[in-house]
């Protein structure tokens, strides 16, 4: 079978809405992506996904942050992304997961569900903390303890073999796979110093986020 060619998103925010664009989209996990009470729409996931979207409902299990979203106008359900219904959110054709699978404790059971909510050739994009960037490399190197830098939500690690295993396994076609950093400065000089920094220079595979898009077999 002919695989894609592994690259590298410069831009993941951009391209997340360039998948969006024109589509009912849900984004998981939407509250983590930033305070918005500080940042303009733009500023953050949920909102730039809102911007392009012909419709984005939030799914969150943070209480205190999805009164803050509502009061900006932003719609987020409450709930648990290891058990979705479609009778209670309806049909979707695009399921955003930004950092988010590395969390859950079952996370076959949250591909699974979004597999429920997509339309048929809906898409799963996701990224995931990649367990070879360079920063973790780096880490090990100097051996230092993984317990006193990995994020204490974390339940594993994935490379971009391991997340496509995982979305192969629940069903899903790999349309698109890469590297990616989570975030995005909007100044060119840091842009070039992470560049840098994480190893981009040197291979994408260096790169902080692995960058999945599956489709519904």
């Amino acid at each position: 079978m002919k695989r894609e060619k592994t690259h590298l998103v410069f831009d993941r925010t951009r391209r997340i809405c360039e998948l969006c664009a024109g589509q009912r989209v849900l984004d998981m996990g939407c509250c983590a992506h930033g305070d918005p009470d500080k940042l303009e729409p733009e500023e953050f996931l949920h909102g730039a996904i809102k911007q392009t979207a012909r419709e984005v409902v939030g799914l969150d299990n943070d209480r205190e942050a999805i009164e803050s979203l509502g009061r900006r106008g932003f719609p987020v359900v409450e709930g648990d992304a290891e058990h979705l219904s479609a009778d209670r959110l309806g049909l979707f054709d695009v399921v955003v997961a930004g950092e988010l699978i590395e969390h859950l404790s079952n996370p076959g059971l949250f591909l699974d569900g979004a597999r429920r909510l997509l339309n048929p050739g809906g898409l799963l994009v996701a990224t995931v903390p990649n367990a070879w960037s360079f920063t973790r490399l780096k880490q090990l190197y100097k051996g230092v303890d993984d317990e006193k830098w990995t994020h204490s939500q974390h339940t594993c690690w994935y490379s971009k073999a391991t997340i496509r295993f995982l979305f192969e396994r629940h069903g899903f076609q790999v349309k698109e796979l890469g590297f990616c950093l989570p975030w995005q400065s909007d100044r060119w000089l840091k842009r070039m110093r992470d560049r840098v920094r994480f190893g981009w220079a040197l291979r994408p595979e260096f790169s902080e986020s692995v960058f999945i898009v599956g489709q519904r077999k």
